[in-house]
């Protein structure tokens, strides 16, 4: 035992508060908070979540939140934090070829389309104009060449080349008192964010091709993700991982 667990309960008492009441407050589960008072750290999820667990409940008791943290950090052993890296370090995935490839058939459909617009244009200018027999017969009307528009393609329906469009990821925590969440956000493989949203933060990334999400307090936050909300995605404490575009789509 280190100490950290009396300080706790007796804040706690001292305010005349149970753990449900705690609960209510901080969106940390009960049987997390007990674990803390009871220093049974193996009962929570791990490191991270343990640290701002013990963060938050201490700054709502009104205890210096960065002593208690800094207490438990000397009791953890080095070789269970490198652990604990090691397990909440998310597998890279490896960059997609499929944007690469595209490129390469823009470029293509692009070179044809050139070539045909200068084949069209030489045929055109090399076309011989027909001569006409002198003798008394009507004139045959001479074919009009086919009308070239300025950029050099004859007229009729434009070839376009299809746009990417991007992927859009929309995080909201709860504005209630207490809401907070620790999320990793992953654009196309490359992570673009790591770090706590805190109550009412709305936060918004792009991609081209994917998303990897990781939240710490799924209960709280809400996603969207191009427009279609997944509000439920997980419980109050419970730690998540999603994946966009899912796999049923």
């Amino acid at each position: 035992m280190i100490g950290i667990g009396n300080v706790l309960r007796q804040a706690r008492e001292a305010k005349n508060l149970s753990l449900a009441d705690v609960e209510k407050e901080i969106k940390i589960r009960s049987r997390y908070l007990e674990a803390l008072e009871n220093e049974e750290f193996d009962v929570l999820p791990g490191n991270v979540y343990m640290l701002g667990f013990l963060r938050s409940y201490a700054s709502f008791l009104g205890l210096d939140a960065n002593e208690l943290v800094g207490q438990l950090k000397n009791h953890l052993h080095p070789e269970d934090e490198e652990k604990e890296e090691v397990r909440a370090r998310p597998a890279v995935y490896p960059s997609s070829g499929r944007s690469i490839g595209k490129k390469v058939k823009l470029l293509a459909v692009g070179l044809a389309v050139c070539l045909a617009i200068a084949y069209v244009f030489s045929a055109v200018t090399r076309e011989p104009v027909p001569q006409v027999a002198d003798v008394p017969v009507e004139t045959p009307a001479v074919e009009e060449a086919p009308q070239v528009s300025e950029g050099g393609s004859e007229e009729g329906e434009a070839v376009i080349a299809p746009r990417e469009e991007g992927l859009e990821l929309v995080l909201q925590v709860s504005d209630q008192p207490g809401s907070r969440c620790w999320v990793e956000v992953r654009a196309d493989g490359e992570k673009i964010f790591s770090g706590i949203l805190e109550a009412g933060a709305r936060q918004s990334f792009t991609a081209e091709e994917s998303f990897w999400l990781k939240a710490g307090n799924a209960g709280v936050l809400s996603v969207t993700y191009n427009g279609q909300e997944w509000s439920n995605i997980g419980r109050v404490g419970e730690v998540v991982v999603l994946e966009f575009p899912p796999e049923n789509e």
